[in-house]
């Protein structure tokens, strides 16, 4: 009987092993990857991009109370470094807003974040963005599945936006004057330095539709109606 035991013993000792000589050998295996985004295949490998762009999302807007897991989400995809000059490069993930060329923001996460919440932006919404920049703005838009349409007040920007946003539309005129041609918009979004006069855009909005204007002192929304209400002010650097 003793003699059974301990064979039993040392049978279940052996099994034990190779279980777990399996299971590391399983671990030491390369793990597959996802196939990388368009977004991830123009990045470059170094420095970690991916990680970055988490560090920025949780210094930016984690810890100032965003946990929607769809905003996150789109910060996360959208690689910010392409869209700003040369010079900042190396703090393209810090939590600030930058100067493009023409004189329009790149904007820091959390201001970008106050536009699509004002404006009520869904996956599906279609928004005008007056004002689009380098397109960083858009790109996020885009990539929380809004239909996106960014304008420029001259050419010259509207084509450098391009190289980045091959999913969003991109066109140039007069910003006061927005883009009737593409409307009605569920939400026009109005970034720094903006665009003074608004009377002609809000014919554009859908019925039930926002603009939600962040250049002044304080977040300004108004319906197509032309009814206003004003928010908190948005720090931007």
């Amino acid at each position: 009987m003793l003699d059974l035991l301990e064979r039993s013993s040392w049978t279940r000792l052996v099994a034990a092993f190779l279980l777990a000589a399996i299971a590391v050998a399983v671990w030491a295996q390369p793990h597959k990857r996802a196939p990388k985004s368009d977004w991830e295949q123009r990045c470059t490998p170094w420095p970690d991009h991916a990680l970055l762009r988490h560090q920025m999302i949780q210094m930016a807007l984690e810890f100032k109370g965003v946990t929607d897991p769809r905003i996150l989400a789109a910060f996360q995809v959208v690689p910010r470094h392409l869209f700003v000059d040369e010079a900042h490069r190396p703090t393209a993930y810090h939590d600030v807003s930058f100067e493009d060329q023409d004189g329009h923001l790149v904007l820091a996460p959390y201001p970008i974040v106050v536009l699509a919440h004002e404006g009520k932006v869904a996956p599906g919404s279609r928004v005008l963005l007056v004002g689009v920049g380098s397109g960083y703005e858009a790109a996020v838009l885009r990539a929380l599945g809004a239909d996106v349409f960014g304008l420029a007040e001259h050419p010259s920007a509207a084509e450098r936006a391009r190289t980045h946003l091959s999913a969003v539309t991109v066109g140039a005129g007069p910003l006061p004057a927005g883009w009737p041609e593409k409307g009605p918009y569920d939400a026009i979004l109005i970034p720094p330095p903006g665009v003074g006069e608004i009377s002609r855009l809000l014919p554009q909005l859908r019925e039930g539709g926002l603009l939600v204007d962040i250049s002044g002192p304080r977040v300004r929304v108004v319906n197509r109606q032309g009814v206003t209400t004003f928010g908190e002010p948005v720090r931007y650097k």
